[in-house]
């Protein structure tokens, strides 16, 4: 659970929130949150892409490419 520590020990930022440094991939096509895996979905293919490796494929939400940026062992980074 995101944001809850007892005595030091616990977890921190929210999986999603700008710091944790996450990106938002697109989903376009999926119903629900088990639609992401469905056949032909946006979200299907991303998940695909991020299990290789293949970081050039991956589309963004927003659409912006900066889910690219920062990616380690990404070209120009």
């Amino acid at each position: 659970m995101p944001y809850l520590a007892v005595a030091g020990i616990g977890h921190g930022v929210g999986p999603v929130a700008p710091e944790f440094g996450a990106r938002i991939v697109s989903a376009r096509g999926a119903r629900g949150h088990s639609g992401s895996f469905e056949p032909g979905t946006e979200s299907l293919s991303n998940f695909a892409a991020i299990g290789v490796g293949a970081c050039d494929s991956i589309s963004r939400a927003s659409g912006d490419g900066a889910c690219h940026s920062g990616i380690s062992g990404e070209r120009g980074s």
